[in-house]
C-alpha cells in the first residue's frame, strides 16, 4: 500500500490535472488538486470555427477521499476557481474578443466515482 500518490494527465491544448494525495488510514485519502481546462463549444447558427463558445477555467481544490472497496470511492472536496472567462474565437489567441469575465468563486461538492 503506497502512502503517497502522485498524479498528472495532460490533453491538448490547454487540460492539466494534477494531483497530490496522502493515505491517512487505510481506506481515507487526504489530497491536493490543480486543475486548468478549456472547454469548446459549437454555436447551432455559426457552423464556422472562428465562432466557437471557449471557456477556460483554473481551480485549486482539496479534499478527502474514502475507499468504499472495489475501486469505489466517495469524495469530499472545497476549493477556489479563478481566473475563468468565455470568449467567441477559434482558439486561444482570440481570447480578447467577445470576452466575458466570470468572477473568482469558491467550489465544493461530493462525488462518486468507480475505477477498473
Amino acid at each position: 500500500m503506497e502512502r503517497l500518490s502522485l498524479k498528472a494527465d495532460w490533453q491538448y491544448p490547454r487540460h492539466l490535472r494534477t494531483e497530490a494525495g496522502v493515505r491517512i488510514l487505510s481506506s481515507f485519502i487526504l489530497h491536493g488538486n490543480f486543475d486548468w481546462r478549456q472547454e469548446r463549444f459549437r454555436n447551432k447558427d455559426r457552423v464556422r470555427d472562428e465562432n466557437m463558445l471557449n471557456y477556460y477555467e483554473k481551480l485549486f481544490y482539496g479534499g478527502l477521499r474514502y475507499e468504499i472497496g472495489n475501486g469505489v470511492f466517495g469524495d469530499v472536496y472545497a476549493g477556489k476557481a479563478f481566473d475563468r472567462f468565455w470568449f467567441e474565437g477559434e482558439n486561444y489567441g482570440d481570447r480578447n474578443y467577445n470576452r466575458i469575465e466570470v468572477d473568482d468563486g469558491f467550489v465544493y461538492g461530493l462525488r462518486f466515482k468507480t475505477t477498473f
